[in-house]
């Protein structure tokens, strides 16, 4: 089996941890660094008797855990979906006339997806999945989102790989676009952040947890945090310093954009958590993490996908 044939299919489910069956022809996203590991709670037996040799153990709770990394696209035909939009709703996105926001119904009413994950040979199939994304922002480089979800468990089965897959663009990357944090343009090499969502794999004695003891994956808070490392300025020309003294909660943005399609993401209110200076190859620099707060609720990210004109 080669690594490099690889292809992650993605479909909202009509019903949580139903198998909303996607196909390759419409439902494929374009990922690497994909990982697809049963996350096994194993019992060994306690008994006791005359031997020091262990007994047969038993299988606990399993779930699914799936990581991956993709490359930010967008297409000209439909300007303001997100291709990945399926994996933003689940999540904690919700979806409104091109922008994507933090969702703001109850965790059990949130989105989920159904992955189904091809090896070359080999189909890994987890409904009932949520999960947490991470945009990483690089200058020269495409625009990235590492997605984590967890999901329920399923053996994997022998299967023929797909032999049509969903087209789509060019990743886009970040370069010449402006970068502005409270409307101050700072000199910046990396920009990363998400909603750092906890997920929870919610155990169940019953049978809706099928033979694995888990009913369902539940988002059950959100934290959204991020970082970046812009050159060390001058307080007369950004005052990070003063900035990060007050607590001030400040807004970033930055867009990413080819010829055709853009997506823009706003934080309203960033407040930097520490100044960490380092080193970028002789210069000095800061590495700020900061706290991402709501503005008016459910706001603290929103990305907006459109048609560049």
């Amino acid at each position: 089996m080669l690594t490099e044939k690889t292809i992650l299919l993605a479909k909202l489910e009509p019903t949580y941890g139903t198998d909303s069956a996607p196909v390759s022809e419409t439902d494929d996203v374009s990922v690497f660094n994909v990982s697809v590991t049963p996350n096994t709670e194993w019992n060994d037996t306690q008994a006791q008797d005359c031997s020091m040799s262990a007994r047969e153990g038993t299988v606990g709770k399993q779930y699914m855990d799936i990581t991956f990394d993709h490359e930010l696209t967008a297409t000209v035909a439909a300007p303001t979906v997100a291709p990945c939009g399926a994996l933003f709703q689940a999540c904690g996105y919700a979806y409104s006339t091109g922008v994507y926001t933090p969702s703001t119904t109850y965790v059990a009413e949130k989105s989920s997806v159904t992955l189904w994950v091809y090896y070359d040979g080999i189909l890994w199939k987890s409904p009932g999945c949520r999960g947490d994304v991470e945009f990483k922002l690089e200058a020269g480089k495409p625009a990235l989102a590492s997605f984590t979800f967890q999901g329920l468990f399923t053996p994997y089965t022998d299967a023929t790989f797909p032999v049509a897959c969903m087209a789509e663009k060019k990743p886009l990357v970040c370069i010449n676009q402006v970068l502005s944090w409270n409307s101050l343009l700072p000199e910046v090499e990396s920009l990363s952040f998400g909603l750092k969502n906890t997920l929870y794999a919610r155990p169940t004695l019953d049978s809706t947890g099928g033979a694995y003891g888990i009913g369902g994956i539940d988002i059950t808070n959100r934290m959204g945090e991020g970082s970046f490392n812009p050159l060390i300025p001058k307080l007369a020309s950004i005052p990070f310093g003063t900035t990060f003294a007050a607590g001030t909660a400040v807004p970033l943005t930055y867009v990413v954009a080819d010829a055709g399609n853009s997506i823009s993401f706003s934080l309203p209110k960033c407040q930097i958590m520490n100044l960490n200076p380092g080193d970028r190859s002789g210069t000095r620099i800061f590495d700020v993490p900061f706290r991402i707060a709501r503005s008016a609720g459910n706001d603290e990210i929103s990305i907006t996908y459109a048609a560049v004109t």
